[in-house]
């Protein structure tokens, strides 16, 4: 069975992502985002993040975001997408019906 986090080439130097940037580019290898995307899973583990939970991500499109996302599919969790540009009402609406955990 194929999961997240057997998908990814493990311990290579290959190119996983690039993200263009008219200064400069961000080219990250599948090393870079195993090892970051298993950290910032570890973090929500700490913080109490279950399977299953909600997590919010209020991020613009961006490798942290990119991490984040997949940070909380390896816990397990749901990741939701919010909007960064939405108004603190629209926020407050859509983590109380997602019942973020965080």
């Amino acid at each position: 069975m194929a999961t997240l986090s057997n998908s990814f080439q493990q311990q290579s130097q290959s190119t996983a992502i690039i993200i263009p940037d008219k200064d400069r580019s961000l080219t990250v290898s599948y090393d870079q985002l195993t090892a970051e995307v298993a950290s910032f899973q570890r973090k929500l583990a700490k913080f109490g993040v279950t399977p299953e939970a909600a997590v919010s991500i209020a991020l613009p499109n961006s490798y942290p975001f990119i991490v984040a996302f997949l940070a909380a599919a390896r816990q397990r969790a749901i990741a939701a997408p919010l909007n960064p540009a939405y108004k603190q009402s629209e926020f407050e609406f859509y983590i109380d019906d997602l019942s973020s955990a965080v």
